[in-house]
């Protein structure tokens, strides 16, 4: 889900995925 070319949008967009996978929640 990566459609913005913003790094801090990247980071965080890849952040929440990890905790959603992780159990976690943002």
């Amino acid at each position: 889900m990566a459609r913005y070319g913003l790094p801090e949008i990247r980071r965080k967009s890849e952040a929440i995925v990890a905790n959603f996978i992780a159990g976690g929640r943002p």
